[in-house]
């Protein structure tokens, strides 16, 4: 192992270890130096980036709850900053979700069991644009992403056969009822 001093890509010097054949160790050095960072700009750089991705996080929560009118979130100042960030990509996904929920009741012919499932989605809806505890959004973020009507239903439905929504069968399902 050789030590070699070098001039970073961000311009500050260091010292660098390089194993291997020594015919090799000075192409690697000059490979480090035009492709790295040192140590203390790679933390700045990291942690600009993650400052940048919480900023944008708070401005898409910013717009959700604006244009939704939710109401204010409940906890610790910690909890709701991350709280915020769950809720606004979950309703993201709700708007998808009731987009399809939408498709799925209106494919059923039976007008009492379209009438009964759109009444069930809208209080799932509800339930969830109502939902001002920042600890039940942090509790329930992974059933929170909502990629799936499914998702949606089975984390704040409290009837148990409102799932079978999700499956493509739910107006058949409560035909049959």
């Amino acid at each position: 192992m050789s030590t070699f001093g070098i001039t970073f890509r961000c311009g500050d010097s260091g010292t660098i270890n390089i194993c291997g054949p020594q015919k090799d160790r000075q192409r690697k050095a000059d490979w480090h130096a035009a492709n790295h960072v040192c140590e203390d700009c790679y933390r700045a750089e990291r942690e600009a980036a993650l400052a940048a991705k919480k900023a944008q996080g708070a401005a898409k929560a910013d717009a959700t709850e604006s244009a939704e009118s939710l109401p204010a979130l409940l906890g610790s100042e910690a909890q709701i900053a991350w709280a915020r960030s769950i809720r606004a990509e979950a309703l993201g996904g709700l708007l998808l979700a009731d987009e399809c929920m939408a498709q799925r009741i209106a494919a059923g012919t039976d007008p009492a069991a379209r009438q009964q499932a759109t009444a069930i989605w809208a209080t799932v809806c509800e339930n969830l644009r109502g939902q001002a505890s920042a600890k039940w959004w942090i509790e329930h973020r992974r059933e929170a992403s909502f990629d799936s009507a499914g998702e949606a239903i089975y984390a704040t439905a409290e009837e148990s056969w409102a799932g079978w929504l999700v499956a493509g069968e739910g107006v058949r399902e409560l035909r049959n009822k």
